[in-house]
């Protein structure tokens, strides 16, 4: 019984691991043309947080000069 629901956890976990890409909103708007290039680049460029898949979470300062990431992994062990 308890290797099953070790099984079942694991597929469960498996399942949700898929390829994920979500685009921000600021590449969605620069898409349809809502705002232009020089708009992105300057949205992008202020924005403090940010988000890359497989990289994390990245931080920078306003003025440019500090930043840090935060990001994490799992690995799942079977015995």
């Amino acid at each position: 019984m308890k290797k099953l629901a070790l099984v079942a956890g694991l597929l469960l976990v498996m399942g949700q691991t898929g390829a994920v890409s979500a685009k921000s909103l600021e590449d969605v708007l620069k898409e349809k043309g809502v705002i232009t290039e020089e708009d992105y680049k300057e949205v992008v460029k202020s924005s403090p947080i940010k988000y890359k898949l497989g990289e994390g979470f990245n931080f920078t300062s306003a003025d440019g000069k500090f930043s840090g990431s935060i990001g994490a992994s799992y690995q799942i062990a079977i015995p």
